[in-house]
């Protein structure tokens, strides 16, 4: 999914009760497509646990807009992964 039209300078994700982790560029390309990603590793615990947990992602713009987003994250995801 594209995130931002005017370019990417971070993306940050909070998940309740877990450190925030902030990404300053993409850290993925898919080797069959040229889309870079930013892919967020979760932690064991979350990755085992039973319950969801309130999560917030927040892209802020070269031009310095920050645009929040808010989900849910269940038991059994490994890996989040966001397209630029």
């Amino acid at each position: 999914m594209a995130i931002s039209d005017d370019g990417t300078v971070s993306v940050e994700l909070e998940l309740s009760g877990f450190p925030v982790q902030r990404l300053d560029g993409p850290n993925f390309q898919p080797k069959d497509n040229p889309q870079l990603n930013y892919v967020f590793g979760l932690l064991q615990a979350l990755a085992q646990s039973l319950t969801c947990v309130a999560g917030k992602l927040t892209v802020t713009s070269v031009t310095g807009v920050a645009v929040p987003d808010t989900f849910q994250l269940c038991a059994g995801v490994a890996a989040l992964r966001f397209g630029a």
